[in-house]
């Protein structure tokens, strides 16, 4: 299971989430380029270069 979050989230808000579902599944939650424990997006990038180069 993946677990993405919104726009101004970060994978650490669904610590219980993975913890409850860890023992049915393998789950991964991604943090957004510039959110939570990723990099910082060295430059400005429009809506489809930032999707590009996501997912």
């Amino acid at each position: 299971m993946v677990i993405l979050h919104g726009l101004a989230g970060e994978s650490g808000e669904f610590e219980p989430t993975l913890r409850a579902l860890a023992g049915e599944f393998r789950v991964v939650a991604l943090d957004q380029r510039g959110h939570g424990r990723s990099a910082i997006a060295g430059a400005w990038v429009d809506a489809l270069e930032y999707w590009d180069c996501g997912l």
